[in-house]
């Protein structure tokens, strides 16, 4: 349920920052998510990458390391 910010009890932190009861925490700077163009939405709602990666590599015992990426 969604409650303005302005009908919500306001409190201080120690360090005085000021912060509303009942929503949770809430980032300093709030991020807007990147856009994702129209095929990788539609590959992603459709499961169809997660579908192709599973086909490929049923049944075998491991998989091969990626080149060039580290984690």
């Amino acid at each position: 349920m969604h409650i303005p910010d302005d009908k919500r009890a306001k409190f201080k932190t120690r360090a005085g920052r000021t912060v509303l009861d009942g929503g949770g925490v809430q980032p300093d700077v709030p991020m807007v998510a990147e856009q994702q163009p129209l095929i990788v939405k539609k590959l992603l709602e459709q499961d169809i990458i997660f579908n192709f990666v599973t086909q490929q590599y049923m049944g075998k015992d491991s998989i091969a390391a990626l080149r060039g990426i580290s984690f």
